[in-house]
C-alpha cells in the first residue's frame, strides 16, 4: 500500500501532503480500509483525466474521507459510489464532451425558447471536483445565465448495474426566486421548473441506458447534515413523493421508471388546458430531441479514454 501511495506522488506532483494524510488515517481512523484505499488511488491514477483533475484539484484525492452525496455512506461506500460514476462515465462519454463538462464551463445539452420567447438552456457540467453533493450538474439557465433550476447527481450502482443518485435539487437563488420561478413556469406552459429539470434527468438517463434513478432523503442529505443545518430550508421528501417515489432503507427514495407531472394550475375551460398540455409536451419533446442529437455519437465509435496505467 506504501508503494502505491509512493507511485501516486511520482505520477501527480503536488499531491503528496493529501496522499499522506489519506495514509495516515488508515491508521487511527477504523472506518477507512486499505482495500477501499486502494481501489480509489488505482482509478485516480488509471486515466489521465482522472490525473489531471487531481492535480487541477488536489483535494479531491481526499473526497472519500469526508462526507458524501449520502449521510447513511460508510468509507467503503463512498468508494464505491465515486468509482461507480468515473469508471461509467470514462467508458460512456466521449472524451472531447467529458472534457467540456469536467474542466470548462459544461457541455451544452440544449438550447431553446420559452412562451414568450426568452431563450433557455440546458448545460451538463461540474459544482466542483471537491463538492460532496455529487459529480454532475444538470443546470437550466436563462439568457442572462441566471439559474432556475439545476439538479446534482452521480451515476452510483446497485447489484451491478448503473443508477443516477440525486444529491442536490435547487431552484433559483434568493431573492429572485419568486421571480425567475413564476417567470419560467409561464414560459415552459405551467411546468415548474423542478419538474422540468427532473424531465430533463430522466431523459438523461434514457439516452445512457439507466433505468434506476434515486434521490436522496432529507435527512440524509449532506448539507443538512441531520438537522443540524439551520440555514437548510429544501424539502426534497415531499417533492420526491408527489413524483411518485418511494422511501427506502438506505436514505434514498427510489423514483419511478416514469416522471408524473401534476398540473396545480386551476384551468376554467378544458379546451384551454388540453392546449396548455400540448404545448407543454411539444416544447418538452423539443428540448429532449435536441439532448439527444447532443449526446448521440456513433455507438460503435471507441471512446478517446486514454487506457489504463498498469500497476
Amino acid at each position: 500500500m506504501l508503494r502505491c501511495f509512493r507511485e501516486w506522488m511520482k505520477r501527480i506532483p503536488g499531491i503528496g501532503p493529501f496522499i499522506y494524510y489519506f495514509y495516515l488515517r488508515l491508521f487511527y481512523d477504523k472506518t477507512i480500509t486499505a482495500d477501499a484505499t486502494y481501489r480509489w488511488i488505482t482509478l485516480l491514477r488509471s486515466n489521465e483525466l482522472l490525473r489531471q483533475l487531481t492535480l487541477k484539484r488536489p483535494s479531491f484525492a481526499t473526497k472519500p474521507l469526508g462526507d458524501y452525496l449520502n449521510m447513511k455512506y460508510r468509507f467503503s461506500e463512498r468508494v464505491h459510489s465515486l468509482r461507480s460514476h468515473y469508471e461509467f462515465v470514462l467508458s460512456r462519454i466521449p472524451k472531447n464532451q467529458l472534457v467540456s463538462i469536467l474542466f470548462e464551463e459544461g457541455l451544452v445539452l440544449a438550447e431553446f425558447l420559452g412562451k414568450s420567447g426568452a431563450s433557455y438552456r440546458v448545460t451538463l457540467g461540474t459544482h466542483s471536483a471537491s463538492h460532496n453533493e455529487g459529480e454532475l450538474l444538470l443546470q437550466l439557465e436563462n439568457a442572462e445565465n441566471q439559474i432556475i433550476s439545476f439538479v446534482i447527481f452521480n451515476v452510483g450502482s446497485i447489484n451491478g448495474k448503473p443508477r443516477i443518485e440525486v444529491g442536490c435539487l435547487q431552484g433559483a437563488v434568493v431573492p429572485w426566486e419568486s421571480i425567475l420561478t413564476k417567470m419560467a413556469t409561464k414560459d415552459f406552459y405551467s411546468t415548474r421548473p423542478k419538474h422540468l429539470i427532473m424531465a430533463l434527468l430522466y431523459e438523461l438517463s434514457r439516452c445512457w441506458n439507466i433505468d434506476s434513478i434515486a434521490c436522496i432523503k432529507t435527512i440524509e442529505q449532506v448539507k443538512y447534515n441531520r438537522g443540524n443545518n439551520p440555514e437548510f430550508y429544501a424539502d426534497y421528501d415531499r417533492f420526491w413523493e408527489e413524483l411518485g417515489g418511494i422511501p427506502d432503507d438506505s436514505g434514498f427514495y427510489i423514483m419511478p421508471a416514469q416522471l408524473s407531472h401534476r398540473d396545480k394550475a386551476t384551468i376554467r375551460k378544458d379546451g384551454a388546458k388540453d392546449r396548455r398540455h400540448r404545448r407543454r409536451l411539444e416544447l418538452k419533446n423539443s428540448v429532449f430531441a435536441t439532448v439527444r442529437t447532443t449526446l448521440d455519437y456513433p455507438r460503435g465509435a471507441r471512446l478517446e479514454v486514454l487506457p489504463a496505467v498498469k500497476d
